[in-house]
């Protein structure tokens, strides 16, 4: 697989969702953080828990943690009461918080919790950061997940004057491959993106393996008005070449810019 031009990777503002004329999807972002590694064993059960041990944020050091797309996450602190916790995910993501998931902050019944699902096929950082209610110190545990899915393969799309079509990015994909589209956004200003390809078209298709989280996502624990990213998933379905064009509105529908991707699979 590759992508042709001198890179794969551009600006792209905007938020929201991207509609379809076959299919509509959306997904979310983080922020990125590095540590160094150990290695915890994959349980052989869809569900995985790690019970993790925090420390002061400048020994930590992440475990290393595998599962396969479809399978849950489930990251556990002790904790005492008053204490507080946030979970910080890099990107791009390749989880989404579980549907009725734990707590996400704070210490429930003597446990902070966080559960995830994996979505897509990749490597992400899961740092959580805490503040205990005692002393007043701030402690961390972090985990390294790698999770075994669908080839995939990344870019972000370039925006160019809403009044002009643009020439699009080209890309190439192998039959059975997983695209990933990421955005740049503001979840605080309501602008969105529609994105259409023929829907006609079998070379591509809504990805049933991939399925990142809805909506444009601010990195976690970062203030009101953060940018943030959205991601979007298409699978190569057969060979053959598409157009997919991408349209960028305000929250009051005025066109803003527009991109493209002209795909060709093989």
């Amino acid at each position: 697989m590759n992508t042709n031009g001198s890179s794969r990777t551009a600006a792209l503002t905007g938020a929201a969702v991207l509609l379809s004329a076959a299919a509509v999807f959306a997904a979310g972002c983080g922020s990125s953080s590095s540590s160094s590694d150990t290695s915890t064993e994959r349980a052989a059960a869809a569900t995985q828990q790690i019970a993790l041990t925090p420390t002061a944020p400048a020994d930590v050091v992440a475990e290393k943690v595998s599962n396969n797309v479809g399978d849950t996450l489930v990251l556990t602190i002790a904790c005492a009461t008053g204490d507080t916790w946030k979970s910080l995910r890099s990107t791009p993501l390749v989880t989404k918080a579980s549907p009725g998931s734990p707590s996400k902050e704070g210490c429930v019944d003597g446990v902070a919790k966080w559960s995830f699902d994996s979505t897509a096929g990749g490597t992400q950082k899961i740092t959580l950061n805490g503040k205990i209610a005692a002393d007043g110190s701030h402690k961390r545990a972090a985990v390294v997940l790698t999770v075994a899915g669908p080839p995939t393969t990344d870019i972000t799309i370039e925006e160019g004057p809403a009044g002009e079509k643009p020439p699009g990015q080209d890309v190439t994909l192998a039959v059975g491959e997983t695209l990933l589209v990421t955005a740049a956004c503001n979840p605080s200003t309501g602008d969105s993106w529609n994105y259409l390809y023929p829907a006609a078209s079998k070379v591509i298709a809504r990805s049933t393996a991939v399925k990142p989280p809805q909506g444009c996502v601010a990195p976690e624990g970062s203030e009101p008005g953060a940018p943030g990213q959205q991601q979007f998933a298409l699978d190569a379905k057969e060979a053959g070449t598409v157009r997919v064009g991408f349209f960028h509105r305000s929250a009051e529908k005025q066109g803003l810019g527009r991109g493209a991707l002209n795909i060709t699979v093989q």
